[in-house]
């Protein structure tokens, strides 16, 4: 139901069912990914809601420690905070659980990476 109200872009209505979401199961790993991804990407960006959106990709890799999209979006909103160390370990991180992931740009951004 969050992801339908938030196709309908009705954010504070996704974000309620996501939080009710969680009162109802607090240990799904997914539906706190799904709400932090919901606060970085369709919220008004800022230092709040990023650090906001990392306390649920926290939560989903201490409830499932190999969610390699969890690490790579908490790179995208320690990165946007400065945390710039932190950003390359998810990243790298993120890379070694699913080496598909394009992290290049990132790594370049946060690890002060030099090619040769």
């Amino acid at each position: 139901e969050a992801k339908e109200a938030q196709k309908l872009k009705d954010n504070d209505r996704a974000l309620e069912l996501y939080n009710h979401s969680l009162d109802i199961n607090p240990d799904d790993a997914e539906v706190y990914f799904e709400r932090g991804y919901f606060k970085l990407t369709r919220l008004e960006l800022n230092t709040d809601v990023a650090y906001n959106s990392v306390k649920d990709f926290n939560r989903a890799i201490k409830l499932d420690p190999n969610f390699a999209n969890a690490y790579l979006q908490r790179a995208l909103a320690v990165s946007y905070v400065g945390r710039h160390h932190r950003a390359c370990e998810d990243y790298t991180r993120a890379k070694e659980l699913n080496p598909k992931f394009n992290v290049e740009d990132g790594l370049k951004k946060n690890c002060h990476v030099t090619g040769n």
